[in-house]
Formats: C-alpha cells, structure tokens, sequence
C-alpha cells in the first residue's frame, strides 16, 4: 500500500515538473507557529550565497481562566535561509526554523529542510509536512490572537517531503511523510480591481497517533473548503472541514467536522483580527473565539494582545495575553 502511495505521488510531481510552471517564492513555509514574522528579513552575502535571517523575541503576561494563574513567558524564534544560484539557474539552499518557550520546561524546537527551486516550482526535503496547511489556510489572526479547534485532527509524521507549483492563478502542493501518509493542497487566487479573491481546498490522509492530545493509532481522511476577500485594508475569510476517524480496533468511524469565519482590518500602526468557529467531534460540541491586536510602537517593535475562548464538551476557558515583540 506504501509503495503505491509514493508511486502516486512522484507521478504526480512528474507530471507537474514537466508543465510549464512559475515558482511560487523561494522558500518553504516550515513555521508552524501562532507567532509569525511581519519584517522583511536581513540579507548577507555569505560567498556564493546569500543568507536571509529573522530573529524575534516576545515577552508576554498572560491569565488563564481554567488554571486562574499568571504567567510570563519569554519566545524566541529564528529563521534562517541559505541559498545559492547553479551554473543551470536554479536554486539550491536550506532553511532553518527555530523557536523557544520558556513556560514549555525551556523547550526548544526546530524544523529543517533543503530545497531546490526555478520555474517549475520547488521541492523540499525535511520537516516540510505541515508546509500544506500553511500555505492553504485561513489568514492567522494579528498579535497573539490563536483560534482552537480549526483544523484536522490526524496528522502526518513532521519528516518528509513537500513539493509546490504555480500556474497562473492556481498554486498547488503536496506533502507526504515516510509512512505513506499525505496531504495536497490547491490554491486559485485573483485580484479583481481593488479586490483580491482566493479560493482552495485540502485532503489529508493523516493519523492520530501523530497527534499529541491522542494516544491513539487511527487512520483520517479529511477535506477542507476555504474562501477569502481583500477590499482594501480589510480581510474576509471562512473555512469549513470535514474529517472521518477510522477507529481499527472497533470497526468504527468517527466524524470530525469544524468551520470558522473570520475578518482582519488594518489602520495606520493599528490592526486587529476577529475570528470565530464551531465544531464537533465524537458527538462534543466546540465552539472558539478569538479578538487580536497589534500596535506598530516603531520599526520591528510592536505591543500584541490576544482574548482566546475555547468551549468544548461544557467546559470552557479565557486566556488573556499581552506581550512586547521585538523582530529584527
């Protein structure tokens, strides 16, 4: 079953490789996180290379209302690209993705990959299987805003491989992991005037057992739908998911579904997110909201907020955060 899996795949990338395509960027989406970078990186010549850097660091007060404690965590992150033009013109570099959480027992993580790009698009090799779901999903909201309960609930193993293609409008990418599990996604994107449109989807194959709030070894198949509009400085975006959980060990299913709605609107140094979804797994209701904020203090310094509201199966919580971030 494996082989076929991957005999599948790398036909479709041949197929891919062999139209005409344009590239979508030079890099691989290999941050995961709620915290992402909004400043241009820094760029060196290193040689025969150029390097691209983002370092940021956030210092947050926080108040959960399920534990009624405070805390005040420090995150680091860094992100580091290294990339050089062969004699053929294509691309060859790595990239590195790395972060802190000190509240996290000072827990440092990271992710890795090589990719090799031109105008047929780019592949990569490493801890690139989440980069589909980056790359097709709602907008994150602003500052430390984080919406529960969005997404699928299987996942694949975080190494393997990642390929993305452009053509025109239409972007599309796939990943798989050394288990034969896999996820594609397809994007179409258009601005129209002062409008911009978007619309894709996404499948998943995926497993609980990579999943870390499941001990639990059960295949998934799920599919998501998702739109979004731009006027202006405003951002529009809904998605709707479907996923079965396919429980071996008794011969039974289990239905995953989740949507969410949500806006973004910037003015001047001010911007703001709001976002809000339903869901139910294994006949529990979820609902989420999520209010963020940024304020741009000065260049790379900014002051962040976030109301996150998790309900799920009559028990719910606040968690409040306010941070300063400094990203360079």
């Amino acid at each position: 079953m494996k082989n076929k899996i991957y005999k599948s795949l790398f036909v479709s990338i041949s197929l891919l490789i062999a139209s005409p395509a344009l590239a979508d960027g030079q890099s691989v989406p290999i941050n995961y996180d709620n915290i992402s970078f909004f400043e241009e990186p820094l760029a060196v010549e290193v040689g025969p290379a150029t390097l691209n850097a983002n370092a940021l660091v956030d210092q947050a007060a926080q108040y959960d209302t399920a534990s009624d404690t405070d805390t005040y965590n420090t995150f680091l992150a860094g992100n580091f690209k290294l990339e050089t033009e062969l004699p053929n013109s294509w691309q060859l570099g790595i990239q590195y993705f790395s972060r802190f959480n000190r509240l996290a027992d000072d827990q440092y993580t990271d992710n890795a990959a090589i990719f090799l790009s031109d105008e047929w698009g780019i592949i990569a090799l490493g801890n690139v299987t989440g980069s589909v779901s980056e790359s097709v999903r709602r907008a994150r909201g602003v500052g430390n805003a984080a919406l529960a309960n969005d997404n699928f609930l299987g996942q694949l193993d975080e190494a393997g491989l990642f390929y993305a293609v452009g053509f025109n409008s239409y972007n599309f990418s796939v990943a798989a992991d050394k288990e034969g599990r896999a996820e594609t996604g397809l994007l179409f994107e258009r601005p129209i005037g002062r409008n911009n449109y978007v619309v894709g989807t996404r499948f998943r194959y995926g497993n609980l057992s990579e999943n870390s709030n499941f001990d639990l070894d059960a295949k998934t198949y799920g599919a998501t739908l998702l739109g979004e509009y731009i006027h202006g400085s405003t951002l529009y975006d809904a998605q709707i998911g479907y996923e079965i959980v396919d429980l071996d060990l008794t011969n039974n299913t289990e239905d995953n579904i989740f949507g969410s709605i949500g806006t973004r609107y910037q003015y001047g140094a001010y911007n703001f997110s709001l976002e809000g979804g339903i869901g139910q797994y294994n006949d529990i209701d979820r609902r989420a909201l999520s209010f963020g904020t940024r304020f741009d203090i000065a260049r790379g310094f900014s002051f962040n907020t976030g109301t996150n509201y998790v309900y799920i199966d009559d028990d719910d919580s606040v968690t409040v955060i306010g941070s300063l971030r400094y990203e360079l």
